[in-house]
């Protein structure tokens, strides 16, 4: 329908002379249009009748009422509509009449009128406008009902912040158009929203980043303005305080919040260490606090003297020993530090020997060795020697170890000399063999004694 419309308004408009011809006579302008409500009586002298060519009659007259039953009373000018009116034209010369069908249009040529054209505010997002609300008009003919009312808006973005032009075509049932131009401002109305999604709480020094604790929106602005008034506020101080949020959007829309933020100190003191674990000679004097370098806090004021130590730590026994640290700040945040002692024998044990002198190599290498060592434990291994059969000066070389891996090397002298009593024929040996022989003895006086007694 629009397309029609719109077509038509670029078509030419036409107006036909019609010509007829009866006998001798020409008929022009059979057809006439005669504007709504005007006089008609002007408009009945247009349709005329001409001789043919080769007459002429200066006293021809016309008969245009009541010719074939149609009256000019009929005639309405009024109401839009055709009407038939038969006209006679007679020649008294030539003595000839013709009759020929009148056709008369009342035809509406004043387009409809807008009376008032209100400038059109939509809210951004809105899915239609109804015109109508924005437009008064009215016809010299037709009804408000009767006239077609077709807007061009194709431009307009309904979901854009703008000013927009809109063409608004009326056009009644004889096709009379007028067409004006409207403004269409698309707005934004709604204010930003803030919403707190928790309550906003702060260690000391940290920045109160908004978007932690708070939803902020807007139905239309992406990039919104942000201003924080936290002037009140002390970052460094534990406490409640007061601040506000203002939100502003593009169309200068505001929304400003009053919230409080709580600064809390959650933060756990520090203790600084020399080292991470710590070794101790055995049977020495270690103090566990000697190695705390430092103690801090991001707020309360606090020293060594503030860390609480609990150990099992025992310096006369070898081990590995937990040293527990505890420093609590004046919030209550408390922190704990586990370090591990080691109790170590760095002590390495003794060795002494005697001269060895002996006629023999099948000596025993390891008697007359012997080793003291603090833990009470030492062991004696023979590592190497350099012994020949043979006359001659030799040395032994022993390892002696503690129970906790401390070593030292000992070398002693051996002297081989052919034709010597040795250690070994000393009266100690003779000892031995008397007691072996005594062994011996006993056995043998066993022995008859259970044979005697089984004979029995």
């Amino acid at each position: 329908m629009i397309k029609l419309f719109i077509a038509l308004m670029f078509l030419p408009i036409f107006k036909m002379n019609d010509n007829i011809k009866s006998g001798i006579f020409i008929w022009n302008n059979t057809t006439i249009e005669v504007p709504l409500n005007a006089d008609l009586t002007p408009y009945l002298d247009i349709p005329y009748a001409s001789l043919a060519e080769g007459y002429e009659d200066n006293s021809i007259w016309y008969e245009k009422n009541g010719v074939n039953y149609t009256f000019v009373s009929t005639i309405n000018t009024s109401i839009v509509k055709s009407y038939k009116l038969y006209f006679r034209v007679h020649s008294p010369k030539y003595k000839k009449s013709s009759t020929v069908e009148i056709t008369i249009k009342i035809v509406d040529n004043v387009p409809p009128k807008i009376i008032k054209m209100n400038p059109v505010e939509v809210p951004v997002g809105i899915k239609s406008i109804d015109y109508k609300k924005s437009i008064s008009y009215e016809d010299n003919y037709d009804s408000l009902a009767d006239l077609t009312l077709i807007v061009m808006d194709e431009h307009v973005n309904l979901n854009r912040v703008g000013s927009y032009p809109v063409w608004i075509k009326l056009v009644d049932l004889s096709l009379n158009e007028t067409i004006s131009e409207i403004t269409v401002e698309v707005k934004d109305y709604l204010n930003p929203t803030v919403t707190e999604i928790k309550n906003p709480v702060l260690n000391i020094g940290e920045d109160l980043n908004l978007m932690t604790f708070y939803s902020i929106q807007d139905n239309y602005t992406v990039s919104l303005e942000i201003n924080i008034d936290d002037s009140l506020v002390d970052y460094t101080s534990v406490g409640k305080y007061p601040f506000s949020i203002q939100v502003v959007d593009s169309s200068g829309n505001s929304t400003v919040y009053e919230s409080f933020v709580e600064i809390m100190d959650n933060e756990a003191p520090l203790i600084f260490f020399s080292s991470g674990s710590q070794s101790i000679v055995l049977d020495t004097f270690f103090d566990p606090k000697s190695i705390i370098l430092k103690v801090s806090d991001n707020h309360s004021k606090l020293t060594k003297e503030d860390v609480i130590i609990e150990t099992d730590l025992d310096t006369k026994t070898v081990g590995y020993y937990d040293v527990v640290y505890t420093l609590m700040d004046h919030s209550n945040n408390k922190s704990e530090y586990i370090i591990e002692l080691s109790v170590v024998d760095k002590e390495k044990p003794s060795v002494s020997s005697n001269k060895l002198l002996s006629s023999t190599v099948d000596i025993d290498l390891l008697k007359g060795v012997t080793c003291i060592d603090n833990t009470g434990f030492c062991e004696i291994r023979l590592v190497e020697h350099n012994i020949e059969d043979e006359e001659g000066i030799y040395q032994a070389l022993y390892l002696v170890v503690d129970k906790y891996g401390n070593h030292t090397y000992h070398t002693r002298t051996i002297e081989i000399q052919k034709g010597i009593t040795t250690s070994t024929n000393s009266p100690s040996y003779g000892a031995v063999i008397i007691l072996g022989l005594s062994v011996l003895g006993i056995l043998y006086f066993g022995l008859s004694y259970y044979m005697k007694r089984k004979q029995h």
